[in-house]
């Protein structure tokens, strides 16, 4: 799931074009035009290189020292909006989803076969979630969802639940999404000199999942031991409208945020 805003930036005097690839898929690992003010330098360049280097951004060969380190301060400066890998994220205050069914039928389904190479895969990228707080172990014996993995464009593997079976039981939740033309005349209206595109990494894990509704995402791992999901699943049919019901109230006062317009969509 990618979570994209569109941003109009005002006029500016600099700008300068920078992309930040942190581990999995986070920050703003599309390129982004974002402007700069000049001012008096607040971090010391040594500590600004390690930052450059922690993070993993990528600027643009285009710029001179000067032009790169205004670009790394302001990154610093706002550092926290940044994730190098999914431990790093922080879960939303707000109240957590809540599932409810229009069937009590339980949906048990038998774990997919997988290679050697796979379940040690998926072994790993569980204890990844278990640390980050995005799963936890599971008693629950009357759901299970199987796992596989799918090939990224980078060449990486990603675990996949299959929740499909859970998703039939779910009374989806509508959120209405904002129509494609209207999203363009706002963010163009003010003909605006840049666009910005970011990209959350893994956005539903920053949702909660409600205690009663965790049962449902339970899921078997190559070792037999059973998980279920702490944060709202990718795959799982009301994360997205759950996730654009939280952007949409987080920006929704037009007097702080007018230049600001938001929508989210899946890419695979």
């Amino acid at each position: 799931m990618h979570v994209l805003a569109a941003v109009v930036a005002r006029s500016i005097d600099k700008s300068v074009c920078i992309s930040s690839q942190v581990t999995g898929r986070g920050g703003l690992n599309q390129v982004t035009n974002m402007g700069l003010a000049t001012g008096h330098r607040s971090v010391n360049q040594y500590d600004l290189d390690t930052f450059h280097k922690d993070y993993s951004f990528k600027l643009s060969p285009q710029l001179d020292d000067v032009q790169r380190y205004e670009v790394l301060e302001m990154l610093h400066r706002y550092k926290l909006v940044f994730v190098r890998d999914m431990t790093e994220i922080k879960p939303s205050t707000d109240e957590p989803m809540k599932l409810e069914l229009h069937s009590n039928r339980k949906m048990f389904k038998r774990q997919y076969r997988l290679s050697e190479p796979d379940k040690v895969e998926v072994d790993r990228q569980i204890r990844q979630m278990e640390k980050s707080g995005v799963i936890e172990p599971s008693s629950c014996s009357h759901n299970n969802s199987p796992t596989y993995l799918v090939m990224k464009k980078n060449g990486q593997k990603r675990m996949v639940v299959d929740l499909r079976g859970v998703n039939s039981l779910i009374i989806p939740k509508l959120v209405q999404l904002p129509q494609t033309e209207q999203l363009f005349e706002t963010v163009t209206s003010s003909k605006p000199r840049y666009l910005s595109c970011m990209d959350i990494l893994s956005a539903f894990y920053q949702i909660g999942l409600s205690e009663e509704s965790r049962d449902l995402t339970s899921f078997t791992g190559p070792d037999r031991r059973r998980w279920r999901y702490t944060q709202a699943p990718m795959g799982m049919a009301n994360s997205p409208s759950a996730l654009n019901l939280l952007i949409s109230n987080i920006f929704s006062d037009k007097s702080r945020f007018h230049s600001l317009a938001c929508c989210t969509w899946m890419t695979f």
